[in-house]
């Protein structure tokens, strides 16, 4: 199925998604500076042994966001209508970067819809380790609206640094690029950046509260959020699983993508 817009709760929400009767449902969501396109090239590989949704979160790649969205737990109250929306109970979470402190936001308001998260690199506790670069765009007002004034170059410079060319067709890497240039849509995101440090201070609080499986997969090599965060996560959560993939970096699934796709299988089939 191609990608889709659906009004949810008064905004329009980005998607791809595939039926399949009697399999396991995951929910994919985009990472850092990416969308939900980043999933394109495992598509084909996912949808043999999964019912899929893959979403771009509310003001992240083409879904439409609102002020209040730029908080990490609000858009783990959000993921519940979009959840309701598609009918979708018994859910997996997948949740690359940014992303994660989003779905564990939405595992601890909402428990009994989750069966189990895969956080890929995702900074979910407190204190965030973060580059200097993200880091000053945590903390500083200027500095974010510096990049957001120079979103396009921003994202093709900060993309250097985690991917190779060869892991983004031209037309995603178009797409990002072209989002980026949008200024409101970009400091969205750049403000949802600067709150998770206050957000994830009360998630983190709550970790210790979920009572599900949660696989944590981070690359020892990330440029962005090292991999002690991984470390400090799987402490937080009771009977957390912590794997830190070698010659990897801040996407695990899009620089090993066959290994993501077996490890997921085996999480998913057999070890959760």
């Amino acid at each position: 199925m191609d990608l889709q817009i659906d009004n949810v709760d008064g905004l329009g929400v980005r998607y791809r998604s595939y039926r399949k009767v009697g399999a396991p449902t995951i929910v994919l969501a985009n990472p850092w500076l990416l969308s939900i396109r980043s999933w394109d090239r495992m598509w084909s590989e996912l949808i043999k042994d999964y019912q899929v949704l893959a979403l771009d979160l509310p003001g992240f790649g083409i879904s439409a966001g609102r002020k209040d969205l730029v908080f990490a737990s609000k858009v783990g109250e959000q993921l519940d209508k979009i959840f309701d929306h598609f009918e979708l109970e018994d859910v997996h979470l997948i949740a690359p970067s940014v992303s994660a402190p989003s779905f564990f936001w939405n595992a601890v308001q909402s428990p009994d819809r989750v069966q189990s998260i895969v956080s890929l690199s995702g900074p979910s506790t407190s204190p965030i380790a973060s580059s200097w670069d993200l880091t000053s765009l945590m903390r500083s007002k200027g500095v974010r609206r510096l990049v957001a004034a120079g979103g396009a170059l921003f994202v093709r410079e900060t993309l250097k640094k985690g991917l190779s060319e060869d892991m983004l067709s031209e037309d995603e890497l178009a797409e990002y690029v072209r989002n980026a240039s949008r200024f409101s849509a970009f400091s969205h995101r750049l403000n949802y950046l600067h709150e998770l440090r206050d957000d994830v201070k009360k998630l983190d609080a709550r970790l210790e509260q979920l009572d599900l499986p949660v696989l944590i997969i981070w690359g020892e090599e990330d440029p962005f959020f090292p991999s002690k965060n991984g470390q400090h996560l799987m402490k937080r959560i009771p009977g957390a699983k912590l794997e830190q993939w070698e010659n990897c970096g801040h996407y695990p699934h899009l620089e090993q993508p066959k290994r993501f796709i077996s490890r997921l299988r085996e999480w998913v089939f057999n070890e959760k």
